[in-house]
């Protein structure tokens, strides 16, 4: 069939097989255009399921939790940019979150890897002393953007977190997953 249909094509002259040469790359440009935009938001959507945690909206089909006071804001040191999220756990049952194995306690923080290194690499009173109590572990790939994303997640206790600018509050309810106010993003340097 096929090659009836070559056939055909290029016995009818010039101006057919011209036809059939521009109708062939048309196709070809719609079927990759096509292509492009379906692997684009498959990347997308990966990209924010690594990183939907940060904006306090776990999925519906979590585990029932106890409640959370959740504050996400920037922080800055010299031009690089922090991501730094503030959790005050209000039971022993916080929701799980990608990336680390519990929710920070009052006194411990996670960081990224590329954050663990730039705290290393500086002194204490201008970059460690920002994150009170001590570190308790490196936050996988898993819960980044990206391998250079600079992120903390820090324990308070839930008054702590309440009393800080931008708050926004996350609670579970057994029947509606999660409800919650979308955080305001401030800009704050200790």
């Amino acid at each position: 069939m096929i090659r009836f249909g070559l056939r055909l094509a290029l016995a009818s002259g010039r101006e057919a097989f011209v036809r059939f040469v521009v109708i062939a790359a048309a196709v070809a440009l719609g079927v990759g255009l096509l292509l492009a935009t379906v692997g684009g938001v498959r990347g997308l959507n990966a990209q924010f399921s690594r990183i939907g945690w940060m904006a306090a909206q776990p999925s519906a089909t979590a585990a029932p939790a106890d409640p959370v006071v959740w504050v996400h804001r920037n922080d800055y040191f010299g031009a690089s940019a922090i991501e730094r999220i503030e959790v005050g756990l209000k039971g022993p049952n916080p929701p799980a979150v990608p990336g680390i194995p519990r929710l920070p306690a009052p006194g411990e923080y996670y960081v990224s890897p590329a954050l663990h290194r730039l705290i290393e690499d500086n002194p204490v009173d201008q970059l460690g002393a920002r994150f009170p109590g001590h570190e308790a572990g490196i936050i996988a790939d898993s819960g980044l953007s990206s391998p250079d994303a600079l992120v903390a997640v820090v324990g308070r206790t839930p008054g702590e977190v309440g009393g800080i600018p931008a708050r926004a509050r996350s609670r579970r309810s057994r029947t509606k997953g999660w409800r919650s106010r979308p955080p305001r993003w401030t800009w704050c340097c200790p």
